[in-house]
């Protein structure tokens, strides 16, 4: 049986946070939005419009990357965009730990 103390210890637990398994390895990621491009396409039925999103991201510590993710909605492009952005990852070397190297 569990006592009145240890119920109350219990209840009093934080959820656990995920994180990206990125997150550990390559530190803070942060991402900017580029462009969103819509084409249209002429069917028989009307026009049909679909979206591009071009996300880059990185750790402004030597690691970044890309992604383009297409959609019919421009929110999920951009969604898709910023998904593809963090498995297209690619390490730049530093010059002097302050920029890239020349």
């Amino acid at each position: 049986r569990i006592g009145e103390d240890q119920k109350s210890d219990m209840n009093e637990e934080e959820p656990e946070v995920r994180l990206d398994p990125n997150q550990h390895v390559h530190g803070e990621w942060s991402e900017m939005l580029i462009t969103v491009g819509r084409t249209t396409k002429l069917w028989r039925g009307g026009r049909l419009e679909s979206y591009r999103a071009l996300v880059i991201g990185g750790n402004t510590n030597g690691c970044g990357g890309f992604g383009i993710g297409k959609s019919w909605d421009p929110v999920l492009a951009v969604d898709v965009a910023g998904r593809n952005c963090k498995k297209n990852i690619f390490f730049v070397d530093r010059y002097q730990n302050d920029g890239i190297t020349r």
